[in-house]
């Protein structure tokens, strides 16, 4: 497979990041201003809309995580097509969704943050952290732990259309 191919893949991996970022960004932000930035609602009514907003956050940052094999098999059994050898196809395939599947879900991710109203009141000056309590350290080994099946069903998908479209 040639390179032009990877790089598309992984393109195409980013471009689902921002469909995806972007259809969070807008539930989100929806879901904030329906129940949580309610004037009139009580303390204990915007901490109920506060939790469905977080709620909603991780159920769309689960759906980004999991649509990575969707993408991966969808573009592996496409390259395949374009691949001259079995070997080429599965390592091209393999290759461009381990790389692709961290920045698709770090796009998505990144635009759905920017939805989330962090801030605490006014006054103060002092910064807000994006996400107070988070090891960032963790979540990259744990995106980097989740490239593997990504990658391994992107190379999958690339064994399958290359025997699938007879390239031989």
């Amino acid at each position: 497979m040639e390179r032009k191919h990877i790089l598309q893949t992984i393109g195409l991996f980013g471009i689902v990041g921002i469909g995806l970022g972007l259809s969070g960004y807008i539930t989100l932000d929806f879901m904030q201003a329906t129940f949580v930035q309610d004037t009139e609602a009580d303390s204990f009514m915007r901490g109920i809309g506060q939790l469905m907003v977080l709620l909603a956050a991780l159920q769309t940052s689960f759906v980004t995580f999991l649509l990575g094999s969707v993408v991966a098999t969808a573009t592996g059994l496409s390259n395949a097509r374009a691949s001259g050898s079995l070997r080429s196809s599965i390592l091209g395939s393999g290759v461009a969704a381990t790389i692709g599947f961290p920045i698709m879900v770090s796009v998505a991710i990144a635009i759905m943050l920017l939805a989330l109203d962090l801030g605490g009141g006014g006054g103060g000056g002092g910064s807000q952290q994006v996400a107070p309590g988070i090891d960032w350290l963790d979540v990259g080994i744990s995106l980097a732990t989740l490239c593997v099946p990504t990658g391994l069903v992107g190379a999958g998908a690339g064994f399958v259309g290359y025997n699938l479209h007879d390239n031989q």
